[in-house]
Order: C-alpha cells, then structure tokens, then sequence
C-alpha cells in the first residue's frame, strides 16, 4: 500500500531529532586535568 503521509516514518523521525544531539564539532583530542586545591599542612 502506498500512502503519501506516513505517520510512522515521521515519529520516527521526531523521535530521533529529540533523541540525538546536535551534531557536534570534530572531537579535539582530550585533556583533562584534575586540579585539586593546595591543601594547608
């Protein structure tokens, strides 16, 4: 059966424009530093 609307593809859609984030710039290669406070003696 041919339908022009299909409800089904278009949830889908919706759903996944809600579920994915925006698409994000190219990853920088991570660095992550813990920094803790200098603690008094």
């Amino acid at each position: 059966r041919t339908t022009t609307e299909n409800p089904v593809t278009y949830e889908q859609r919706v759903l996944v424009r809600y579920l994915q984030p925006p698409p994000l710039p190219p990853p920088e290669p991570l660095i992550i530093k813990e920094v803790c406070p200098d603690q008094p003696p």
